[in-house]
């Protein structure tokens, strides 16, 4: 069921929550409104990405971060980034990734040992093929 637009508008109008939102992101409550709307009629739309000088940024009324914040920031989206990856395929030993510390050396791994009877596997592998295909005849 696709909702009408003036649908859309009057369920997020009537949610508690966006005008708390619209209040946090420092935008007016219909500009919220608005940007909501257009991302959930366009749902493969990307937000678009600005960048803005330092200087143009406080003409604007806001100051540009830290290097540091910025760094902080980073580290703690790839901290929360690896706390969600939870397969049985993600590498334990993987340092994670900091902007601020120098990279470190890859953690050695012991090699896998090597198998010395391959021809008596391989030789077993090639009589069952053999069985099993005179079987099918």
């Amino acid at each position: 069921m696709t909702l009408s637009p003036e649908a859309i508008r009057s369920r997020l109008l009537a949610d508690p929550n966006t005008p708390k939102l619209a209040e946090q992101l420092g935008v007016p409550l219909e500009e919220y409104v608005k940007q909501v709307m257009h991302f959930v009629q366009n749902p493969h739309e990307e937000p678009q990405l600005l960048v803005v000088g330092d200087e143009d940024l406080r003409a604007m009324g806001h100051e540009p971060p830290s290097a540091e914040a910025l760094s902080r920031v980073l580290d703690e989206a790839v901290a929360l980034a690896g706390l969600t990856e939870t397969t049985d395929f993600t590498p334990a030993k993987k340092p994670l990734v900091s902007l601020t510390s120098p990279p470190q050396p890859p953690v050695p791994t012991a090699p896998a040992p090597a198998r010395t009877d391959t021809s008596s596997d391989l030789d077993a592998q090639l009589r069952r093929a053999r069985f099993s295909s005179h079987q099918g005849k």
